[in-house]
C-alpha cells in the first residue's frame, strides 16, 4: 500500500494553526477534500493497524522558490534545505508518503 497524505506538522501548518487560524483553502493541506489530517507518526499507526508491516515512511520536501523570492537566491541554497529536509521531515515535509507490506 502506497500513501501520499498531506503532513499537518509541516512549518507552515503549524505557524498557521499557531495563529489560531483552520483556513478554509481550495487547495492544500486544509482544503475541504482532507477528512483527516496526517502526521508521520499517525501515517504509520494507520499502516500498522490496517495489518501492515515493513512500513517506510518518506516525505516530500517542496522547493524553496515556493516560499522565497528572488528565485536564483532559493535556488542556489535549495541543496543545503532538502539535506535539512531528510533530517527533519516532519518539520519539513509537505506531504508525507508512507509504504506499508502485508505481514
Amino acid at each position: 500500500v502506497l500513501l501520499s497524505v498531506p503532513n499537518v506538522a509541516h512549518w507552515a501548518a503549524r505557524l498557521t494553526l499557531a495563529r489560531g487560524r483552520w483556513p478554509a483553502q481550495e487547495s492544500g493541506t486544509f482544503d475541504s477534500s482532507h477528512l483527516r489530517w496526517f502526521t508521520r507518526d499517525s501515517v504509520a499507526a494507520l499502516l500498522q493497524d490496517a495489518g501492515l508491516r515493513e512500513i517506510e515512511l518518506d516525505a516530500i520536501v517542496p522547493a524553496l522558490r515556493n516560499h522565497i523570492r528572488p528565485a536564483p537566491i532559493a535556488d542556489r541554497i535549495e541543496p543545503a534545505w532538502q539535506a535539512l529536509g531528510r533530517r527533519a521531515p516532519a518539520l519539513l515535509g509537505y506531504q508525507i508518503i508512507g509504504i506499508g507490506r502485508r505481514a
